[in-house]
């Protein structure tokens, strides 16, 4: 084994000594499988030599299965050289089961119907999940039984009761992998994507399974968010204000409950229109029109906060105090341009869809012009991020279906052969990372200090062999999907059909840990083919699960090509434009000034 390669012991518990020259040992570092900038001034003996050439191992590292150590192949050669030194020099073939792991290998054989049963386990993780609320644990977040203070909770026993919708699903699971082995806390803000993507996946799942408990579960979601939260409550719900329309970040706001108030008094564009296309493909499947009227609100209210060059704010973001002080016109007259391009596109996308529908032209506008400055700027410098090209690539379909030019199919293109580029023979995309600064999204750390004090990069350089699951893999997926329907290109058919199997092949399997098989974590490694990257973002790491975000787009397409359709077919039926005269009228209560009660 190389010198300064990185292991994952979780959670480690050891005894404090010291020793001259240790073989392992237990320290804070930046890399993907390599410590890149050395070792830091302050670290501990795992494993050494003594006296009279005895080996003392400081921690338990016979738990290397159960406790789900990583990767499997260096682990396999530090048992056997130790096995080895205890028998004598006898050579052996370490082999095991893991715990958790991908559900086929890179050359298993697939079955036939392997994507909708990919599908089914995903619908059917929801239940074992216990991220679904029901009243009871629902009541103890919100009155202040339950520890949430850094936004996360324990795992409840498995005999607790498991929701239905109705009270919403949790945002997921913490990478925080216990000494066990056990998974056990579990992210808690009711995200407003989380639960509408969820939504989503449960309703496409009845699509094709008509499996009821899927259709009912999606649809109490969706109730949650637009009637029964608080995410469209208040003064959300007042056409005086200018935060009329916006849907919160996630829910809160319940007695002294300040550790998440910060999620009801933002929002996020990117956020607003994962759930709102989200919501869109749930509204068609079940040829309902209740969602409509707060969709085009949500549409229109962001759509006038977007700054004169079609981009929202430099934080990606809006607070209720900024717009009660500027009032929303001051957004809206903003000339503001970033890098960071991955938080626009899918909020253009909606605008995109939502013009097809009411024929209103502003929207149009607004997506044509951020669109054209984002492909003249990418002409210049590299896409930053996986989160960057693969959510263009949606709104530039889409872009086509509302205004179909050569110009637009040419930008098309662009950003689908940069996709292909990227895709292995194995069908996974490839992480890469060409971000500069902060502002770009999340570049690889710069030294070891760095390590989980921000959102950071799965990889460390260009070629780290991983795919993101967070923010790539699946709206890769999302965007192939769309493109390939609206160009008819059979390059981008086969890379989509690719990924979809690759998908299929790395769903996690796990009988010790019925709660997180069926779904996929952040990081997987395609070459050692195990769940792998570097693990230094502070809240999501690579072991990390969102019960929506980007891992739940993969089930939604399997589903969206199990049923032979595109997003944009799918909805054609849409009555969303019998809304938009009042909601027009409702929107121009408010001139757009400093608020005043």
């Amino acid at each position: 084994m190389k010198n300064l390669t990185i292991l994952a012991v979780h959670d480690c518990r050891f005894v404090a000594m010291r020793a001259a020259d240790p073989l392992l040992v237990i320290a804070r570092v930046a890399g993907y499988d390599k410590a890149v900038f050395g070792l830091p001034e302050e670290t501990w003996p795992l494993l050494f030599r003594a006296k009279d050439n005895v080996l003392v191992i400081t921690s338990r590292l016979s738990g290397f299965v159960s406790g789900r150590f990583a990767p499997a192949g260096a682990w396999k050669t530090i048992w056997e050289y130790l096995l080895k030194q205890l028998g004598e020099g006898t050579a052996l073939d370490l082999r095991w089961t893991p715990v958790i792991g991908p559900i086929y290998g890179p050359k298993d054989s697939l079955p036939a119907d392997v994507e909708t049963a990919a599908l089914a386990r995903v619908a059917e993780w929801y239940d074992r999940s216990r991220l679904l609320l029901s009243e009871e644990r629902f009541a103890g977040i919100a009155g202040g039984d339950e520890d949430i203070s850094d936004d996360t909770i324990d795992l409840p026993g498995e005999n607790e009761p498991v929701g239905d919708g109705t009270y919403g699903v949790l945002e997921g699971y913490s990478s925080n992998i216990r000494y066990d082995g056990a998974q056990y806390k579990q992210r808690v803000p009711l995200r407003g994507d989380c639960n509408c993507e969820s939504a989503m996946v449960l309703m496409l799942d009845w699509m094709v399974r008509k499996r009821e408990r899927s259709r009912r579960i999606a649809e109490n979601l969706l109730d949650y968010v637009y009637f029964r939260s608080n995410m469209h409550t208040g003064v959300r719900d007042d056409p005086n204000h200018p935060a009329f329309g916006l849907k919160a970040w996630g829910d809160g706001g319940w007695g002294d409950r300040k550790s998440l108030a910060g999620w009801l008094k933002r929002t996020y564009p990117d956020d607003e229109a994962r759930g709102l296309i989200a919501t869109m493909i749930a509204a068609a499947c079940l040829k309902t029109d209740k969602w409509d009227s707060v969709m085009l609100k949500e549409i229109l209210a962001t759509h006038r906060l977007y700054g004169l060059l079609s981009f929202t704010t430099l934080e990606g973001a809006w607070d209720i105090p900024d717009l009660e002080k500027h009032g929303w016109r001051y957004y809206h007259d903003q000339p503001t341009f970033h890098t960071c391009t991955e938080r626009d596109p899918y909020m253009w996308a909606c605008f995109l869809w939502a013009y097809h529908h009411t024929g209103y032209k502003p929207l149009l506008e607004t997506a044509r012009l951020g669109i054209k400055l984002v492909m003249a700027l990418r002409s210049e410098r590299p896409w930053t991020d996986g989160g960057d090209f693969t959510r263009m690539i949606l709104a530039l379909a889409w872009l086509v279906r509302a205004e179909d030019t050569p110009e637009h199919r040419g930008f098309l293109k662009r950003a689908t052969d940069y996709l292909l580029n990227l895709q292995q023979p194995c069908g996974a995309i490839r992480e890469h990372n060409e971000c500069r600064t902060r502002m770009d999204g999340c570049y690889p750390l710069k030294s070891n200090e760095a390590y989980g004090t921000d959102e950071a990069s799965l990889i460390q350089e260009n070629g780290d062999p991983v795919c993101d699951h967070l923010y790539c893999t699946g709206f890769a997926m999302l965007g192939l999907h769309e493109a390939a329907a609206v160009t008819g290109d059979p390059k981008l058919r086969d890379a989509a059909d690719r990924l979809a199997k690759f998908q299929c092949r790395i769903q996690i399997r796990s009988e010790r840990y019925p709660y997180l098989s069926g779904m996929w974590f952040r990081a997987f490694d395609y070459r050692m083919w195990e769940y792998w990257g570097s693990s230094a973002d502070l809240g999501w790491g690579a072991w990390s699960i969102e019960a929506g975000w980007g891992q739940a787009w993969t089930p939604a397409i399997l589903g969206l090509r199990a049923l032979g359709v595109s997003i944009w077919d799918l909805t054609a039926k849409t009555k969303i434009k019998s809304q938009f005269e009042e909601v027009l009228r409702l929107m121009a209560m408010n001139d757009g000034g400093p608020y005043t009660e």
